[in-house]
């Protein structure tokens, strides 16, 4: 496989393999701030929790919490989800930074978790260039068009000369439509003409680059 100007990672799930935990602790986070924030009952929290969810599934509009509450707020408080069932990944750094281009990690997280990540499977934050996180993106989501734009315009990315790395099947097909070289990571066998290439974990697609 050819090299790169620049590689684009996803960070949950994509640089490290994922078995449903962060999903989970991500609910409890969101259910416990509506009920310490707002003294909502656990149904209570659990049904705009589900609300949230269902927008982030089928809607195209950023988070926009309600109650006067910021989006900040929200984000830095449901984001910092436990990361310490992580393992260390004593392969991942070296080849990272035996990757020519630049590095860049695309998240819908917060720059805090992406932090505390890193630290935990062991890779150092100064080989990215930069983390474009949730905030950057004016918490729109990143299967948006809007939000690959501003990608690209506040990290000088030219697609065409990009691969992404990443485990979400829309947010795939949304860069492969900006002419982004488009790497899925998962177990699961997946056949869309907007993959280029599969993977089962992200030490193997670094492999196939760099050997």
């Amino acid at each position: 496989m050819q090299q790169f100007k620049n590689y684009i990672f996803d960070l949950d799930a994509t640089l490290y393999q994922d078995n449903g935990e962060f999903e989970a602790n991500y609910e409890i986070l969101v259910d416990k701030f509506f009920m310490t924030r707002l003294n909502m009952s656990e149904a209570e929290a659990q049904e705009e929790r589900n609300k949230i969810i269902s927008k982030f599934i089928s809607g195209t509009e950023g988070i926009r919490p309600q109650f006067g509450i910021s989006v900040k707020e929200f984000m830095d408080y449901t984001c910092a989800a436990d990361v310490s069932h992580l393992s260390q990944n004593l392969w991942l750094e070296e080849q990272l930074r035996c990757l020519s281009g630049r590095l860049f990690i695309f998240t819908d997280s917060t720059v805090g978790h992406v932090q505390d990540t890193l630290s935990r499977i062991g890779v150092n934050q100064d080989i990215f260039a930069k983390i474009f996180d949730a905030e950057q993106a004016g918490y729109n989501f990143k299967y948006q068009k809007e939000t690959f734009e501003c990608f690209f315009k506040k990290c000088q990315v030219v697609p065409q000369e990009s691969v992404m790395f990443e485990d979400s099947l829309r947010n795939l097909k949304m860069a492969k439509s900006f002419g982004i070289t488009t790497i899925l990571i998962s177990q699961e066998n997946v056949e869309e003409d907007f993959i280029d290439y599969q993977f089962s974990d992200i030490n193997k697609a670094l492999g196939a680059i760099l050997e």
